[in-house]
């Protein structure tokens, strides 16, 4: 039992004198480091508050001397406090406790490492917050745009569907007033019965005698179909006390003409032609661009016939 107990204490002993040896040796490379004519004039840029100078001061030293771990502790507290670059702080922390892991500095760097990562985390974590804004908020602006070009051709679209819209209506009134004035005119698309004063004034074929026949007959079969009595017609020998004339054309009639608002064939014939049923004649003359019911359309080009 005293020989185990002489053997650890001697043990520890040995232990004791090598750390001891070791911490000798690191104190002496590490005051071999710190004796560096950069270190130094780094380190008197950072006790004088020049920081920039002494970062630079010892990225130089590093570059010069990569295993120098007095300047990768001193780079390492500058890119962390300064620069806040704080993944270059905790590889150059790493870096100083590979080779400074026995030094009075070793706990300290251990912490700043450590206290760095968490920093890192939290800004690498909100990068990545704010890139999945920035996609969102870019995917909302596309959205936008393309809602926008959509109104737009609705737009046109309403003010086409608009244009449309009025011309219809003034095609429906222009077909309104044909209508109305198809109405009031004679339909000679259907038998009509006609009156004596009308016969008289738009027939130009036979004698005065035959159309006076030809009224009063129609006169008795209208009488007869509404069984009404019906007075004895005029002898044949008499005559009427005056003749109507057909009504004289306004003009010398043109070669064409073109249709003005409100025209008919029924108003151009009378006015050209003197009687209203010269209007199968000029329907003839343009069958190819006149339909067979006779309408005709404002500024529409017509041949007259001679």
């Amino acid at each position: 039992m005293r020989n185990e107990s002489i053997a650890a204490l001697r043990l520890a002993a040995a232990m004791a004198a090598a750390f001891a040896a070791g911490c000798d040796r690191m104190g002496v490379r590490m005051s071999a480091e710190r004796s560096d004519a950069l270190y130094q004039s780094a380190m008197a840029d950072y006790s004088a508050g020049r920081l920039e100078k002494a970062l630079k001061g010892f990225q130089e030293v590093v570059k010069a001397n990569p295993s120098n771990a007095s300047a990768r502790f001193q780079l390492a507290h500058l890119l962390q406090d300064v620069k806040h670059d704080y993944l270059g702080a905790v590889c150059n922390y790493r870096e100083y406790l590979l080779r400074g892991e026995g030094s009075d500095k070793a706990s300290a760097a251990k912490e700043r490492a450590a206290a760095c990562e968490r920093l890192l985390e939290a800004e690498c974590a909100k990068k990545a917050g704010s890139e999945a804004a920035f996609a969102e908020v870019a995917k909302v602006q596309a959205e936008k745009a393309k809602l926008e070009e959509e109104c737009k051709e609705l737009r046109a679209r309403m003010l086409e569907l608009d244009r449309d819209l009025a011309t219809s209506r003034r095609e429906c009134s222009s077909l309104r007033k044909m209508v109305r004035t198809v109405s009031e005119e004679e339909d000679t698309t259907k038998p009509v019965i006609a009156s004596v004063k009308e016969l008289l004034e738009e027939d130009d074929s036979g004698s005065t005698t035959d159309r006076i026949r030809l009224s009063k007959d129609v006169d008795s079969l209208v009488a007869e179909e509404r069984g009404e009595s019906k007075a004895s017609p005029l002898p044949v020998s008499e005559k009427p006390k005056a003749e109507a004339k057909p009504q004289a054309p306004e003009k010398e009639i043109p070669d064409t003409y073109v249709v003005q608002e409100g025209d008919t064939l029924y108003k151009i014939a009378v006015r050209f032609y003197g009687k209203s049923s010269a209007w199968s004649r000029i329907r003839e003359a343009n069958k190819t661009t006149i339909s067979m019911d006779g309408r005709v359309k404002a500024g529409q080009k017509i041949v007259l016939p001679k």
